[in-house]
């Protein structure tokens, strides 16, 4: 299928969009928790107790009063009691998608291919891609429209949820924080930003969405000029989302500390998200999108197994 005709908002392009999907596609063997390869199709996941479905759950004797129409009328031939056939409930599974949209994000300024704007968008796309191609369903978290109207079952949907998303008012001064709701109970939410907050704050919005029962992982897109420091020298660095800036004039001092402040950051979001069972893993923007794709995908089909 075709991701967009035209570019969205200035942000996504029909380039990024048939690369996205093809990344989905190629992540699509990593079906959602639970699911069976024959039902690859279907939007189904067996929620192990009986419901309308299509895959055979268990006998049991019939009870009287319920509609005849349940009786195995063939299984029932072997005994002198009737028999019911019940069927296992089935229903799609349901991925909820955030997307950092802090000015943070636009480090380096594209067309930079190591944009981080460009990469967790790519990520995000591509796994909503992998989601909807095992025909599930698909949400992007802070979409501000009713909620009765946040189901998304086609990626051009999810791309013109996106750019919503990244232009809603709501949004102002909470951008590089995950909503805490609304997260379908019992759902997977799937969370890419670089989470450069104070890990306190963040690890509080993740947890409300876990506390409803969502099972989850983040990606940490960072650049490697930000896990690195390779600056040398005396380097005047200036923020993108205030207007501090701080003078070094000999960054080399400083480069090992940073780094391993960096570091201990991300270990702290990762035991953070542990804590309550949520996967974690970084992406730097100057290597393949598809390790971390394919790990975030494993680690929320890991979640319910």
């Amino acid at each position: 299928m075709a991701i967009l005709a035209k570019p969205t908002a200035g942000r996504f392009d029909a380039k990024m969009g048939a690369e996205a999907e093809a990344l989905g596609r190629a992540a699509a063997r990593i079906r959602p928790v639970g699911r069976r390869p024959r039902e690859a199709q279907t939007g189904a996941h067996g929620r192990r107790r009986a419901g309308p479905g299509s895959a055979f759950w268990q006998y049991r004797a019939y009870n009287p009063g319920e509609s005849i129409r349940n009786i195995d009328w063939r299984r029932s031939a072997r005994g002198d009691n009737a028999i019911v056939r019940e069927r296992e409930w089935e229903a799609a599974l349901t991925l909820d998608i955030w997307v950092d949209t802090s000015r943070s994000m636009d480090f380096p300024p594209a067309p930079d291919p190591t944009a981080k704007r460009r990469a967790a968008d790519m990520l995000a796309l591509a796994a909503a891609s992998a989601w909807l191609e095992n025909a599930e369903r698909v949400r992007v978290l802070d979409d501000p429209r009713p909620a009765n109207a946040s189901g998304l079952g086609k990626i051009g949907s999810v791309v013109a949820a996106l750019a919503r998303a990244a232009a809603s008012p709501g949004a102002a001064g909470q951008q590089d924080l995950p909503p805490r709701g609304p997260a379908p109970r019992q759902g997977f939410v799937l969370l890419v930003g670089d989470f450069l907050a104070p890990v306190s704050d963040f690890a509080e919005r993740a947890a409300t969405l876990a506390g409803r029962g969502a099972r989850g992982a983040a990606i940490q897109v960072l650049h490697p000029h930000e896990i690195e420091l390779p600056a040398k020298g005396r380097v005047e660095f200036a923020s993108v989302e205030a207007s501090e800036r701080h003078l070094l004039r000999n960054v080399e001092l400083g480069r090992d500390e940073y780094r391993q402040r960096m570091a201990d950051h991300s270990a702290a979001l990762g035991a953070a998200l542990g804590r309550f069972g949520w996967g974690f893993v970084q992406h730097r923007t100057d290597t393949q999108l598809t390790p971390a794709l394919t790990r975030a995908l494993a680690l929320l089909a890991a979640e319910g197994a």
